[in-house]
């Protein structure tokens, strides 16, 4: 239940950027921060570019980890924001991200092309509702933040008539993550920087953990250059 209200807040702070023409391109657990008094910030809006820039071709950004299968094109749309945060999602309730391979040509072919690999006792709903945001094709996915927000509220009304047995994959909390991270910049903008119920998940912690010394009390992040 935290981690789809994790994942609506998000949403919902995206979905202000897609109205006035941002796409992220750089969704990822080391872009999602919990201030100390459990806010959650959207961060690092260093790679973003608008809806209707021109990209040449084979010119990609991002984080191959959690990227959609046209941004390895160069063709970011919105429906590439959600699926990132669709990996987001699948990283918080099993402690990896989606796709283990590590070099970039296996990272490339597996969001191309291989299907979804989910822990035994994994809620059926929820496995669904992750799939259709890893489509492969960007028409397959919801078409806006909007409507994975009103996707989760579905889910969460479900919640409520009983359990959602979900497999945690245990990771230490003094475990680096394996991906690098820039240092992020506070988004601009009335919804981009969304408040949501604090995520207190091992996965997300061990992924915020070299970021929190730069969270101050009142949610403001230092922001360094060069």
């Amino acid at each position: 239940e935290r981690a789809l209200r994790f994942v609506s807040a998000v949403a919902d702070a995206l979905q202000h950027a897609h109205e006035v023409g941002v796409i992220h391109q750089d969704i990822k657990p080391h872009n999602l921060l919990i201030t100390r008094a459990g806010s959650i910030k959207l961060a690092d809006f260093g790679l973003a570019g608008r809806r209707d820039a021109s990209v040449r071709e084979r010119e990609w950004v991002g984080t191959p980890q959690y990227m959609a299968p046209e941004a390895w094109k160069g063709r970011p749309v919105v429906q590439s924001d959600l699926y990132s945060l669709g990996c987001c999602l699948y990283f918080m309730l099993t402690g990896r991200p989606p796709f283990p391979e590590n070099s970039l040509s296996e990272l490339k072919e597996a969001h191309r092309r291989k299907e979804l690999d989910f822990p035994s006792g994994f809620n059926p709903e929820v496995r669904a509702f992750i799939n259709r945001l890893l489509k492969k094709k960007a028409e397959g996915r919801p078409q806006s933040a909007d409507e994975v927000v009103h996707e989760i509220e579905r889910l969460l009304a479900d919640l409520e008539k009983g359990p959602m047995a979900v497999q945690q994959t245990e990771v230490r909390p003094d475990e680096p993550p394996k991906t690098q991270s820039k240092l992020p910049i506070i988004s601009d903008g009335r919804r981009a920087l969304a408040e949501a119920t604090m995520l207190a998940t091992a996965p997300l912690v061990a992924c915020i953990k070299e970021l929190g010394r730069a969270i101050l009390s009142e949610g403001r992040l230092v922001v360094l250059h060069g």
